[in-house]
């Protein structure tokens, strides 16, 4: 929308270029012109405007010259800036045909189109830079699954996993949002806006859905017959799936943080922010970032959520409402997905760390695996008492656990601990055949 963000310092945090392109102001006030345009052509091969007066429109349309800050006088007043955009166009239109300029539509089927025409062009540059980002996460799956980790539960060591394996549940949901996504563009998002003043077109009888469908073949949209003037749902759910998108970029970032702290450091970040006073600090800030947008876009989408409760056929709160916050939050997912391409190609796994972290478990991190195998040997009564016991002495005396159960039970133990690393390596396997079956379907 006109002029939304009066601060350049830190937009590169929150938006990116080639969404503020596809968000500029031009771009939006080209949008409409060229709503306006198709409607006049629809118009006058209905037979609603003289052929003189279609072509005065389309020349005065074309001709026409607009400045983004003049569009915004009184628009606390007005509301939408189609109305000093029409004046502008009047001015170049003879007088008698200025009655069929925008001839039978209202403000909101001009601007709620536009929008719709941008947000058909957010779908490539959506769809393929989550496809960069999905292979990049394979990619790191692949290299990773036999690299041995620690898997972390309610912020506790819990027990063995693979590093691919958690990449891999990284993806996953990326691929879902990304389904969502494409299901969104694909299932009337991009539909055209046209209903005139109350959304029943009841200018033009019979002929009003006719109309409507040859706009929306010229604007190259989709169609219904009804109007959405007053309907916001797509909207929202296309926003609430570009909410779940950052939020799944979210929590990759969150474990990043966590597993790049200086005492875990399984993740490294090549590039990171320095310190003003510190010179030994390596702020992970792109990871931080974000987390950051992601909550920014979920309070957005609850914002966005009010234009739900549209009053009647038209609604200024509404759509006011609407426009601050599906502008915000399309800047904030494009932002993200951006951002996160760059993260994934400055983090090094940290192969020695995630070892060291292994083995200071003192096996503990197997315990559940040796609990099993003790059981084809021992009753569980008599383990139920003593195994917590001795897992406690493994991590206070710093003994691997194993050695500790052949002391104390007393008899020479089988246990093998190449065959939970196996397993672990089989179930990371099974599961990136999936994510790359999955991968390809969505691609």
């Amino acid at each position: 929308m006109l002029s939304q963000e009066n601060s350049n310092i830190y937009k590169k945090l929150y938006s990116e270029k080639n969404i503020d392109q596809i968000l500029s102001d031009e771009s939006f006030i080209k949008k409409i012109l060229i709503f306006e345009k198709m409607l006049a052509k629809a118009n006058y091969e209905l037979e609603y405007l003289p052929y003189k007066a279609y072509q005065n429109i389309n020349k005065a349309i074309k001709s026409t010259n607009y400045d983004t800050y003049d569009l915004q006088y009184d628009l606390e007043y007005s509301g939408v800036i189609t109305i000093n955009l029409l004046n502008q166009i009047k001015k170049n239109i003879n007088k008698n045909y200025i009655p069929f300029l925008h001839y039978g539509a209202t403000s909101q089927d001009s601007i709620d189109t536009a929008l719709i025409l941008q947000i058909k062009d957010t779908r490539n540059l959506f769809v393929n830079n989550l496809k960069k980002i999905s292979y990049k996460l394979h990619n790191l799956a692949i290299n990773n699954k036999k690299t041995y980790a620690v898997g972390r539960t309610r912020n506790k060591t819990a027990t063995l996993t693979t590093f691919g394996f958690k990449v891999a549940n990284w993806l996953f949901p990326i691929l879902r949002n990304t389904e969502r996504l494409k299901n969104c563009y694909n299932n009337g998002l991009l539909s055209i806006q046209l209903g005139g003043p109350v959304g029943n077109l009841s200018l033009f009888n019979e002929k009003g859905v006719l109309l409507k469908k040859k706009v929306s073949n010229l604007l190259n949209l989709d169609f219904d017959e009804g109007s959405w003037h007053n309907q916001r749902d797509r909207i929202v759910e296309f926003c609430n799936t570009l909410a779940m998108t950052t939020g799944s970029i979210a929590k990759i970032a969150n474990d990043m943080l966590v597993l790049s702290q200086d005492e875990i450091s399984e993740i490294i970040f090549s590039k990171s922010g320095s310190s003003s006073s510190m010179p030994h600090k390596n702020n992970p800030v792109i990871a931080e970032l974000l987390v950051s947008l992601a909550k920014l876009n979920y309070n957005q989408l609850s914002v966005l959520h009010e234009s739900l409760i549209h009053k009647n056929e038209r609604d200024g709160v509404s759509l006011m409402i609407e426009w601050h916050a599906l502008y915000s939050m399309l800047r904030f997912t494009s932002a993200s997905i951006d951002h996160f391409n760059k993260c994934l190609s400055v983090i090094k796994v940290n192969k020695k760390a995630i070892n060291n972290n292994i083995d200071n478990t003192y096996g503990v991190i197997m315990s559940d695996y040796f609990f099993i195998e003790l059981l084809k040997v021992y009753p569980y009564s008599k383990l139920e008492k003593i195994y917590p016991r001795l897992v406690e002495k493994a991590l206070n005396d710093k003994i691997h656990l194993l050695d500790i159960l052949e002391k104390y039970l007393g008899k020479k133990l089988n246990i093998n601990t190449n065959n939970i690393f196996l397993r672990c390596v089989n179930s990371t396997d099974i599961l990136i055949r999936k994510l790359g079956k999955k991968l390809e379907k969505t691609f």
